[in-house]
């Protein structure tokens, strides 16, 4: 019998140990669930969703994946005083509709078209944490298929070096996206014989993204390897800055977040945590936080082409806080759950991360989700 693609079995600890914080976190990632859930289809009487239906195309993916994700956070949590009214039932019910819908869209799944070989790595990442919190929830043909989505996806990154480029467009965000897609595959497919390559590949795309030129001659060893057998140049700056859209660009450090989560999928498979997950993290962090003003929105030092004053980017790197804690990082996750909580109960219309500029509030989905976890 074929087990390649089974997916790992999950250790969710026994007692919450979130405490005051987490039940924070997941009042407000119900309040942004049921909003998200009024642009993914027609709503249900005694159940979240009557039926799912994909948003636009460009947006599709990552909505249905973090939904996918933010539910099965809120159903395995339990809904409790955070959403009163729902069960978890209906919660792990949605959450595998939106699965189950994201994995159609996959050629594997009947789709018509591959996705996307830029944001793959975000793809794979909420795809397999999903699928281990939903467990046996998921039902056996879509985890069959979800596991042979993820194989196929993590081998599409096999072969060449993490890219690396210093000025103008980092690499660092993509590197982190995707290296922290890559383990959490290697998380999901323990008996799949490509298992070791995926995970050699992300650590070298975790431990390239936020590279210093310091870094790449380094003697110092990560992971079983000297720097300088991990990386081909880098993609940070000596300061720990990166430069994206041909300026110094503040969402492009917090986007360390998105290799820093792959903690996540380790944890939930009782497996070490690699160094590599943080590597320069908390120096990528301790900068932002330098670059950011008192109400935890970026400081623009040479302007943006974003929308400004938005606490989600901040907000999603606090993950580095839970992780590796000091006084003023822990400080300043505080200050952004406090300042997402004023804007969802002054604001309730508007996103409360203060994001205006797309239509559906990612950002807040993908941080309150993981922080929480």
């Amino acid at each position: 019998m074929d087990r390649a693609h089974d997916l790992a079995d999950t250790r969710w600890p026994e007692a919450d140990a979130s405490g005051e914080f987490g039940g924070r976190v997941l009042r407000l990632l119900a309040i942004q669930v049921d909003r998200n859930l009024d642009d993914l289809g027609e709503r249900g009487s005694g159940a979240l969703m009557a039926t799912i239906t994909p948003p636009e195309p460009r947006y599709s993916h990552y909505f249905l994946g973090s939904n996918a994700l933010a539910l099965a956070v809120l159903a395995t949590a339990g809904p409790g005083e955070a959403w009163p009214g729902v069960t978890s039932e209906e919660l792990l019910d949605t959450s595998v509709a939106c699965l189950r819908t994201l994995v159609a869209t996959h050629p594997l799944g009947g789709g018509t078209e591959e996705w996307s070989a830029f944001s793959a790595g975000r793809f794979m990442y909420h795809l397999a944490t999903s699928a281990l919190l939903l467990g046996d929830a998921l039902p056996a043909r879509s985890r069959d298929l979800a596991g042979r989505i993820l194989a196929a996806e993590a081998d599409r990154f096999l072969g060449g070096p993490a890219p690396a480029q210093l000025r103008d467009d980092t690499q660092a965000e993509s590197n982190a996206w995707h290296g922290g897609g890559l383990a959490a595959v290697a998380c999901a497919l323990p008996r799949h014989p490509r298992r070791a390559d995926w995970e050699e590949k992300a650590l070298e795309y975790m431990i390239s993204a936020y590279a210093t030129e310091g870094d790449v001659a380094g003697d110092r060893v990560v992971d079983g390897r000297p720097l300088r057998e991990w990386l081909t140049g880098p993609n940070a700056l000596d300061d720990h800055t990166v430069e994206n859209h041909g300026f110094v660009h503040a969402d492009y450090m917090a986007a360390v977040s998105e290799m820093v989560r792959a903690a996540i999928p380790y944890a939930l498979v009782g497996r070490a945590i690699p160094d590599a997950v943080t590597f320069n993290a908390g120096e990528v962090f301790d900068r932002l936080v330098a670059l950011s003003l008192p109400d935890t929105t970026h400081l623009y030092v040479q302007g943006t082409d974003y929308t400004a004053r938005r606490i989600d980017s901040l907000w999603q790197a606090c993950i580095v806080a839970l992780v590796q804690p000091t006084p003023l990082r822990t400080a300043v996750l505080m200050r952004s759950l406090e300042r997402m909580e004023r804007m969802a109960e002054q604001w309730p219309a508007l996103p409360m991360t203060g994001w205006l500029g797309l239509p559906h509030d990612l950002g807040a989905t993908w941080g309150l989700s993981q922080n929480y976890l």
